[in-house]
């Protein structure tokens, strides 16, 4: 939606029209009202094309309008090419959800133009696709071509359904998708299992389909975008650049790179036909030698980031040209713009990592930083800005990088200004060069300004560290050599030879001239927890100065309910026993951020269970916003976290996250109205011991899963080390559910996987022992307690009983946390 036609109409669009009524999106009936639409090809309604229906019906109508006024404009050429071809004019809604109708679209996988055609289909139906030209870029060329491959594919799967999705992402995903559902041929079971670049074109198609078919309905009006405007072909007998060409005649770069798709790089080979606006030849003739010579700028100066704002990746990246320059590597490159070098590589057919001073490399940012990059400060070769990156035309000089008394001169040229002169060199404001230079505002062509910035040689650093050892020898000179004497305190100033050279000090331990008094408790590290609560003041086991502690009672700030100093009697006596108990002791260890990763609690639980017995990480979430140092997992990429911290998605009209103050889902919330599509998802969590962890949390036997609250049956695996051991079908339920996996010893790796149309709230794995110390790690960062308060009660009791909770430790602030004393 960044081409120049559409922006442009988008402008004018802003300034003469006036807000319609907008009328809400229905989705009811959607699959019956789409299959009216387009009665010529399969259609199908889910979650995901009523999300798409909404987007773009309501939040991005301006976006789809734009969209609407440019498929008007192509729809002409497409129906008469389907037609010509016997197909189904239905298919001309393709190039929305593929390219949005835009010649210019590519993408990282390769595919570009108005359809978005592969390098190989493209090449087999005659297209010309070098680095020079790309003829997928033609809206002409490349509809009869997508025409002709159409209906090979029907022809080969004599189905639209399975043609259309071969069209979209290649026969390969197709049959990936089809040997992972039983060959299945419909259109909602086969798209979800594409690849992510191409699994939103279907849905997306069916909700421009509905959007476009009842436009007038919607009030959605189309904005009057013209793709092609009027133009005048000229040949050229040298190669041309647009920025060249666009500066000498006064237009937008974008201008002539959408009336000249099929061009790449931004530039005209030598001897071929480009195209101009409608009554700008005679001045492109005229105007010949200023923009040879505005060219030969370009060449000397490198570029580091060139617009082609045209091109967009499915995720919403944009790309940029990159010039190598001389030091220039993948891996400085990438970091740079913070991709990664196999990125690079992929997005410009790089067999290995050679590149050369010269190259140009296409490299995908996010959209929202591309403006970033675009500012970089464009180097001469010996570190000095130049002028500008887009030099003028012919008439003016080009400016001086002489250094001369730390300044930097810089020749006006036509059209600047000091604010854009200040803006070339950081750190440099207007008022700075008017004070400098003794000048007004008002400059002129031919006048010379300096630029404030001093320049930082490594001659300049050596002299400036040697002006501040000058001043300190000058410094100690004046001081007293004798030192000074203030009453019993003497003052030595050392003289410059010892600073530079210091004599080796004799040291004195003075451990037994200074005897400082201890506020510690001493207490034997081998005496059971049940010895240490009682404590008394007159103890002979305590060391220390009395005259400097207040009463311990009121050192030691620990509350007890009413029961009185007693009620931890019965946890300590099933403390003793937990290692011969049938079940492991569990204590909850809540706290902030700095439990997170399970940072003291693992110190904690190790403590416990070398003590009292006991195995095994404890309880944890299964999609985390940090590692955890004590457990190794690795989840399918559809897991999602919501936690009690966060602000709670429109859907989900419940409070209950459990004992870990969170859940995890791998299908997305849905509201209790909206009805459930038939894709099947599959999410994994596979769960390994922690080599880098205490030993005790390296081995467990049991694994416990707690969830509930799906809306329709799943399926629940579980392999351990390779080899399923259980496979059961849970029915739809509306409460917290529990299910437990014995082992014989530790496994090296155990996956859960669960399939359905509807996730399950998952409030957490537990990996532990038999018998001894459970210790769950739960940090909530940010929390105060209230946590507790914001859960559903009932939940978080119901578990506390399932996973039979003996201690709960919170660990935060009692000055944060004023909840916990009222409930």
């Amino acid at each position: 939606m960044t081409t120049w036609p559409v922006r442009l109409a988008v402008e004018e669009a802003r300034h003469t029209s006036t807000p319609g009524v907008i009328r809400a999106v229905d989705t009811r009936d959607l699959y019956a009202q789409l299959k009216s639409a387009v009665p010529g090809i399969p259609v199908f309604a889910d979650s995901n094309v009523v999300r798409y229906v909404n987007l773009y019906g309501e939040p991005r109508r301006e976006e789809f309008r734009a969209l609407l006024g440019a498929a008007q404009h192509y729809f002409p050429l497409i129906e008469g090419e389907l037609a010509r071809q016997g197909l189904p004019k239905d298919l001309k809604y393709l190039p929305m959800a593929m390219s949005a109708m835009n010649n210019l679209a590519g993408s990282p996988s390769g595919e570009a133009g108005l359809w978005m055609l592969n390098y190989p289909v493209a090449v087999r139906h005659g297209l010309t696709v070098t680095a020079d030209r790309d003829e997928r870029r033609d809206a002409r060329l490349a509809t009869i071509t997508a025409a002709r491959h159409l209906k090979e594919l029907h022809t080969r799967y004599n189905d639209w359904g399975l043609a259309i999705m071969a069209f979209t992402c290649g026969p390969a995903n197709v049959a990936r998708a089809q040997g992972r559902t039983n060959n299945s041929t419909d259109h909602r079971t086969l798209y979800p299992h594409f690849n992510s670049g191409h699994r939103d074109v279907l849905p997306l198609l069916m909700a421009f389909i509905h959007l476009s078919a009842h436009a007038k309905e919607l009030g959605i009006e189309p904005l009057e975008v013209a793709p092609m405007e009027a133009t005048d072909s000229l040949r050229t007998e040298t190669e041309l650049r647009f920025a060249a060409v666009a500066t000498t005649l006064g237009m937008p770069v974008s201008r002539l790179r959408a009336i000249n798709p099929v061009f790449c790089n931004d530039r005209v080979p030598a001897y071929e036909t480009f195209r101009l606006p409608r009554g700008e030849r005679d001045r492109f003739t005229q105007l010949l030698d200023s923009i040879q010579r505005v060219q030969q700028q370009l060449r000397e100066v490198p570029v580091l980031a060139s617009s082609v704002a045209t091109e967009r990746t499915a995720d919403g990246r944009e790309a940029i040209h990159y010039r190598v320059r001389n030091g220039d590597y993948l891996g400085r490159i990438a970091m740079r713009f913070g991709v990664k070098v196999s990125q690079i590589k992929t997005w410009n057919k790089l067999r290995n990592d050679r590149i050369s001073a010269g190259d140009r490399l296409v490299i995908y940012v996010p959209a929202s930083q591309r403006d970033r990059y675009e500012r970089h400060t464009v180097k001469t070769t010996d570190g000095e800005p130049t002028n500008s990156t887009a030099p003028k035309p012919a008439g003016t000089t080009a400016g001086r990088s002489t250094s001369v008394a730390d300044h930097i001169w810089y020749t006006v040229q036509a059209g600047d200004s000091l604010y854009a002169i200040a803006q070339r060199f950081p750190g440099v404001e207007a008022k700075d060069l008017m004070e400098l230079n003794g000048i007004s505002a008002n400059i002129k062509p031919g006048a010379e300004a300096q630029d404030t910035r001093r320049q930082m040689t490594p001659a300049r650093v050596l002299a400036f560290l040697c002006a501040v050892l000058l001043v300190l020898a000058l410094i100690g000179q004046l001081l007293p050599k004798d030192g000074l004497r203030l009453g019993s305190l003497e003052l030595r100033f050392p003289s410059a030879r010892e600073v530079l050279f210091p004599e080796k000090q004799q040291l004195v331990d003075i451990g037994d001239i200074l005897a400082l008094p201890t506020d510690s408790v001493t207490m034997p590290m081998d005496t059971l927890a049940t010895d240490t609560m009682a404590v008394d003041t007159a103890s002979t086991a305590l060391v220390f100065d009395a005259s400097k502690l207040a009463p311990l009672e009121e050192r030691i700030k620990l509350h007890y309910p009413a029961g009185g100093k007693t009620v931890l009697h019965d946890f300590f006596a099933a403390l003793e026993s937990a290692g011969s108990a049938s079940k492991p002791i569990r204590i909850l260890h809540y706290g902030d951020s700095q439990l997170e990763g399970d940072r003291i609690t693992a110190y904690v639980r190790n403590k416990l269970q070398t003590q009292f017995g006991g195995n095994g990480p404890g309880l944890f979430s299964v999609a985390d916003i940090v590692p955890h140092f004590s457990v190794a997992r690795e989840l399918s990429d559809n897991w999602e976290r919501y936690s009690v911290m966060t602000k709670k998605p429109k859907n989900q009209k419940h409070d209950r996250f459990g004992s870990l103050s969170a859940f995890s889902r791998f299908t997305p919330i849905l509201a209790d109205t909206v009805a459930l599509d038939t894709v099947v998802h599959t999410a994994t969590i596979t769960v390994k011991p922690e080599r880098r962890c205490f030993g005790k949390a390296q081995a467990w036997s049991d694994c416990r899963l707690f969830y509930g609250w799906h809306r329709a049956p799943i399926t629940l695996t579980m392999t351990v080390d390779g080899t399923e051991t259980s496979n059961e079908t849970i029915p739809a339920s509306e409460q917290l559910l529990t299910r437990e996996w014995r082992f014989d010893g530790t496994p090296k790796q155990v996956v859960i996987t669960m399939k359905g149309v509807d996730s399950p709230d998952v409030f957490g794995v537990s990996m532990e022992g038999r018998n001894g110390v459970a210790m769950d790690n739960i940090p909530a960062r940010g929390a105060a307690g209230y946590e507790f308060r914001r859960s559903d009660q009932a939940l978080l009791s119901r578990m506390y009983d399932e996973l039979d909770v003996k201690l709960l430790i919170p660990a935060i602030r009692r000055q944060c946390a004023p909840q916990l004393e009222e409930r």
